[in-house]
């Protein structure tokens, strides 16, 4: 994830029929069908938040964190968690919510 210079934090939940993935830090967010997809999405939707900032002249840094309920969801989260992009320019860390 090139351009990310921190570490990020992502709710994973099911919502009718279809996988969303939410930013805390930062409102971002990603939806699909399967988590194969939505990792794909999610991926995608990171590179172009940071493009457009990089073309703003800011960063993703300037996006406002998630509503307050979704750090609930954090705090509630399963067992189960995902890092991706684990280099110097930091990570995203996925967790399975209900």
């Amino acid at each position: 994830m090139s351009g990310l210079h921190e570490n990020l934090r992502f709710v994973v939940y099911a919502d009718d029929g279809a996988w969303t993935a939410q930013g805390l830090e930062h409102d971002i967010c990603a939806h699909a069908p399967d988590l194969n997809t939505l990792y794909e999405r999610l991926t995608a939707t990171l590179q172009a938040e940071i493009a457009i900032a990089e073309k703003k002249g800011t960063t993703v840094a300037a996006i406002a964190p998630a509503p307050d309920h979704f750090f609930q969801m954090w705090q509630e989260r399963s067992g189960f968690t995902l890092t991706i992009g684990g280099n110097s320019h930091g990570h995203a860390e996925l967790a399975l919510c209900a």
